[in-house]
């Protein structure tokens, strides 16, 4: 009942977000117009987060199907395995006889915050999929499905290299066996991406890592505020640990050990989160260690009440836990003004410098892009024989509009996909958004017209007196990621460059 309830929300709560058409641009780019893995023709940089989803983006549209249909499908398909595996967790953690309870499933069932990133566009699906492949890798460290999924975790998300490096540890520890086989799977798909990214990009990480790598740990406490007293997880959480500790001092067989490294990985990512000030947006970088840390609670209310509970607690129990998942389903942020569920682009407003999906959600231009797809997509074919050439320059921080006019070159100038902007010290005014970066795009992108892409091009810019004191401040940095964003594809040469340092680029006046 509760996982079709959650089905139902999540097709009412279904989005796009403005970063989601990075991905969609990449994936048109590499699978329908055949210029590479690439945001702009020529440019090898790596410009999204996830290379697991912009690959099943890609694999989609290369099926002849519209990202529509690719995102619908993989939201309700996440959607049903994440129940799915939820009441799996719960059954394996809960002793024989005891009525059921599934205090995760309840929780997490009709929750806003985890409904709304089955779609989005973005990897968010991936993500609560992950965290529930941890929890069962931690549980069943010998089980091939859960290893796999851990292996794949660094590919959804590259903070997600650490929940991999906890379970693989603990494999080791728990079985005593050295995890031969999650290794190889980790090197197969870790490693080899990792591989690619070097000969592809000549890079160790992606350009949103740089752009969004900072410490600011105020606004990740007031991120970490929002997406937990939201939905009254400074509750569940210390009420479950109680039951743990009930059924400690009653000598219970409560797999305290996996419990807790189930809840180290979630504090460990949501260091991490907190360190970087969180997300523009409400609850999504917390989704993993929230949906990792709720599971860890799976079967607790069982094994206390255990198999001899009374007629009336067998009714009582799933009742409550109904009870806490109608609870559960009518909170919502602060950011909006009334539920999502009534009114899915209901009035919302930033708080804490945090915005819920709702802004997206309601915004005209997405809806009109994802219905109707790139404007004149058949003038961004090249005549056979004729070299490659964009019509025009397309600078600004919506990446809808970049997917919108695929035959423009496009520059990002909140710097999501572009290096040099990336790493640039503007201060942020919000996670991941530096509004000072904008005033320095169109004059990137004039230097780059003017005097050419290729690597050198800073030092004839310099030459030619054409440049900002920064260019001069920054020449060597500046340079190698010239030489990174046009690289010969050579994996020695590559890893040379990839392991040139390139520090922060100071663009302060003279």
């Amino acid at each position: 009942m509760l996982i079709a309830a959650g089905l139902v929300l999540v097709l009412r709560y279904l989005w796009y977000m403005d970063d989601a058409f990075v991905y969609f641009r990449y994936a048109e780019n590499f699978a329908v117009l055949g210029r590479g893995l690439v945001y702009n023709h020529g440019d090898f940089v790596e410009g999204f987060t996830s290379p697991l989803w912009v690959l099943l983006l890609s694999a989609g549209r290369a099926l002849g199907l519209a990202f529509p249909v690719v995102v619908t499908a993989v939201a309700v398909a996440a959607y049903l395995a994440f129940g799915a595996a939820l009441v799996g967790l719960n059954r394996r953690l809960s002793p024989v006889g005891a009525p059921v309870v599934d205090l995760p499933l309840a929780a997490l069932a009709l929750h806003y915050g985890v409904l709304c990133y089955f779609s989005s566009g973005l990897e968010s699906p991936l993500v609560h999929l992950v965290a529930l492949g941890v929890a069962w890798a931690i549980v069943a460290p010998r089980a091939a499905l859960p290893q796999l999924v851990v292996a794949l975790a660094p590919l959804v998300r590259p903070e997600l290299a650490t929940a991999s490096a906890v379970v693989w540890a603990w494999s080791w520890a728990r079985t005593r066996r050295f995890p031969w086989r999650l290794t190889a799977f980790g090197a197969l798909f870790g490693g080899g991406w990792m591989l690619f990214r070097v000969w592809y990009y000549a890079e160790l990480l992606p350009v949103p890592f740089h752009l969004k790598d900072t410490t600011w740990w105020a606004q990740g406490l007031a991120y970490l505020s929002d997406a937990t007293w939201t939905y009254g997880f400074h509750l569940l959480l210390p009420g479950g640990l109680l039951l743990l500790l009930v059924a400690r001092r009653r000598g219970l067989e409560a797999r305290t050990a996996e419990r807790l490294v189930m809840l180290l990985v979630a504090a460990l990512v949501a260091t991490y989160v907190v360190r970087v000030g969180g997300d523009a947006r409400h609850f999504r970088y917390l989704a993993f260690p929230y949906v990792l840390a709720t599971v860890s609670l799976a079967g607790l209310v069982e094994t206390v009440v255990g198999a001899r509970a009374s007629r009336a607690s067998r009714v009582a129990l799933p009742a409550a836990a109904v009870v806490l998942a109608v609870v559960t389903a009518s909170r919502y942020p602060t950011q909006l003004d009334e539920h999502p569920a009534l009114r899915p682009a209901a009035v919302a407003h930033a708080s804490d410098g945090i915005q819920d999906a709702t802004t997206h959600r309601g915004w005209g231009l997405i809806t009109q892009v994802v219905d109707s797809g790139p404007e004149s997509l058949d003038e961004a074919e090249v005549p056979r024989g004729e070299p490659f050439a964009y019509h025009d320059a397309v600078i600004g921080p919506y990446c809808v509009l970049h997917y919108r006019f695929l035959h423009d070159r496009a520059v990002h100038s909140l710097g999501l996909t572009e290096p040099v902007l990336a790493r640039m010290d503007a201060p942020a005014a919000r996670p991941g958004h530096r509004p000072d970066l904008m005033r320095f795009a169109p004059r990137l992108e004039a230097l780059r017209a003017e005097h050419g892409r290729e690597p050198g091009s800073w030092h004839l810019a310099l030459s030619a007196d054409d440049a900002p004191d920064w260019v001069a401040d920054n020449l060597a940095a500046l340079e190698v990621l010239a030489r990174r964003r046009r690289n010969r594809h050579d994996l020695a040469e590559n890893w040379r460059l990839a392991l040139e340092p390139v520090g922060v680029i100071a663009v302060a006046e003279r």
